[in-house]
């Protein structure tokens, strides 16, 4: 982004683990007051950001505080809305693996904030951006599995029976659709904040 002559005010909770040569980040905690007053951005992005952290309404309503009418917010999380996590889910009854304290510092170190603790599917993070005055505009997948064709039958079915059934009220457009139901591990979703 500051190649393409953007701008850019990075943060992190752990800002020491900032390697970008001549560039510093501030301390910033996705469940606090940003660190930036409102209305100062047109585009803040989380990168894998808010399933790590309790407090996801607030993380998104400072996202919104701190954007311009009219400015966008990039996200990307864990492709919960799959149809391979939706099976996962089913069958384990769990988003994703899930580790004891114990085990999750083995795994991250002392810091659990690379722990995610706040699992989310596409209709919550939509009903949280409309809480927080942001409108969902763009859904993306990062790839395409291969070995999800074999599911393809499964989301074809859920497909023609979200049409049937009306399930926008559990989800809606284009969480249903064969390009989210087939998609990767992240989704990219696009918002904007009302008022432009």
């Amino acid at each position: 982004l500051i190649d393409l002559g953007f701008t850019v005010e990075p943060c992190d909770i752990e800002p020491e683990n900032f390697a970008v040569p001549g560039h510093s980040a501030k301390r910033a905690d996705l469940s606090q007051r940003f660190p930036f007053p409102d209305a100062c951005f047109d585009y803040a992005v989380f990168v894998e950001g808010p399933e790590h952290v309790a407090n996801v309404l607030n993380a998104f309503a400072e996202s919104a505080r701190v954007l311009k009418p009219g400015g966008r917010l990039f996200v990307t999380l864990p492709h919960y809305t799959s149809i391979e996590r939706r099976l996962r889910f089913l069958l384990t009854g769990a988003h994703e693996a899930v580790y004891s304290l114990e085990d999750a510092h083995k795994r991250f170190g002392p810091s659990t904030a690379l722990m995610h603790i706040s699992p989310m599917t596409l209709a919550h993070v939509w009903q949280l951006l409309q809480l927080v005055g942001l409108e969902l505009k763009d859904v993306h997948r990062d790839k395409f599995k291969r070995k999800q064709v074999l599911l393809l039958p499964l989301a074809l079915l859920i497909r023609a029976l979200s049409k049937l059934s009306g399930s926008a009220k559990y989800l809606p457009e284009p969480g249903n659709s064969l390009d989210v139901l087939m998609g990767g591990n992240t989704l990219v979703l696009v918002a904007q904040k009302r008022g432009a």
